[in-house]
């Protein structure tokens, strides 16, 4: 009988490796083949694209890969990590075009679905039934985010926005699997992604995750004195190469340089900027989920007529927080965290919520 049981576990095992690894290959086919075929099939089509464009073509023209100066005296408004991928890329073929410009966040975008997917099949907790195969979940899951319209948007486009959201998503899954496999030492790969956020669109994508991270393992009932020194830590050194570049930058371009940093870190969110940027009421960022998830907001609305109701029940919903698994709170928090962060500045634009999404 026991000999019986062994070789049913080890014939389960082995069945829910394939499983596994097919769904993995089938989230990396579905990845690419959704977005590099198409990355140069249109001109650059807003403003926006041309302009990230052009400041990875002053760094290969005038070999300042620090802070490039455009169109005669223009400063980038961002850290320079996207351009110098541009750049990098562009270099292959000898000249920056539109395919070389949006192949950074298409790789993002790829790299970013098959980092969740092994994400969550690796977590079995937060299968909704204990019937329900966490790598089915983790495929749909990763389908759904992928095809969504505001993600595969921002992964086709010459913007910095898909590599910063993934980036952040990394930061995030990996402190989750640091915190699981019990605190020991420093998430360093976190760090690592924080580092490159930070490089890519500025302090805030280090702020996010070590904040939505103290949040969640507070709500775990862990020691506040101890989750504030190691998280301070960890954001402490997560800047270190960010603040390289940025006293490097600093030689170059001076005064005006820290007023644009102030300007675009600072301002932006205390609604005291120069100029009016993307300025939207609250609402606004409930609208642009409703809309960036789309088609899936439609089935979801077409449910309502199908699924069944049950009564609101306050009562209820704090049970089921109290009972959710510590894969469901980070999950939760993760989104409400980020959405109420970027509700608090004037300036409000759906893909400031992509890390929402994944």
């Amino acid at each position: 009988m026991s000999m019986a049981c062994r070789k049913f576990k080890i014939a389960h095992h082995t069945t829910m490796n394939t499983n596994y690894n097919k769904a993995l290959m089938l989230v990396c086919i579905m990845a690419i083949m959704l977005t590099v075929p198409f990355l140069g099939l249109t001109d650059f089509y807003s403003k926006g694209e041309p302009r990230e464009a052009v400041v990875a073509y002053t760094m290969l023209e005038h070999g300042n890969w620090i802070l490039p100066i455009n169109n005669g005296g223009d400063i980038p408004y961002k850290p320079p990590f996207f351009h110098w991928c541009i750049a990098l890329f562009s270099l292959l073929q000898g000249h920056v075009s539109e395919f070389t410009s949006r192949l950074p966040s298409a790789v993002a975008l790829i790299s970013m679905s098959v980092g969740g997917f092994v994400f969550f099949a690796k977590r079995k907790d937060h299968a909704t039934q204990q019937s329900t195969s966490p790598t089915l979940i983790a495929l749909l899951a990763t389908a759904l985010s992928l095809t969504a319209f505001e993600v595969h948007r921002a992964g086709m486009n010459c913007r910095v926005d898909m590599v910063n959201t993934a980036f952040m998503v990394g930061a995030l899954m990996l402190m989750y699997r640091w915190w699981e496999r019990g605190k020991h030492n420093l998430p360093w790969l976190a760090i690592i992604c924080m580092s490159g956020a930070t490089l890519t669109k500025g302090p805030v994508g280090m702020l996010l995750p070590c904040a939505v991270m103290g949040v969640f393992m507070l709500a775990q009932r862990e020691n506040f004195w101890s989750t504030l020194w190691r998280l301070s830590l960890t954001a402490l050194l997560s800047l270190v190469l960010p603040l390289c570049w940025y006293y490097a930058a600093w030689q170059q371009g001076g005064d005006e340089f820290l007023r644009l940093v102030k300007e675009e870190n600072i301002d932006r969110l205390l609604g005291k900027m120069s100029y009016e940027s993307h300025e939207n009421p609250f609402w606004y960022n409930f609208m642009t989920l409703i809309a960036g998830w789309l088609p899936y907001t439609l089935l979801m609305l077409f449910s309502l007529f199908v699924l069944p109701w049950t009564r609101f029940s306050r009562n209820r919903l704090m049970q089921n927080i109290r009972k959710a698994e510590p894969m469901q709170m980070f999950v939760w928090l993760a989104v409400a965290l980020i959405l109420f962060f970027y509700c608090i500045p004037k300036s409000k634009r759906s893909v400031y919520l992509l890390p929402c999404y994944p």
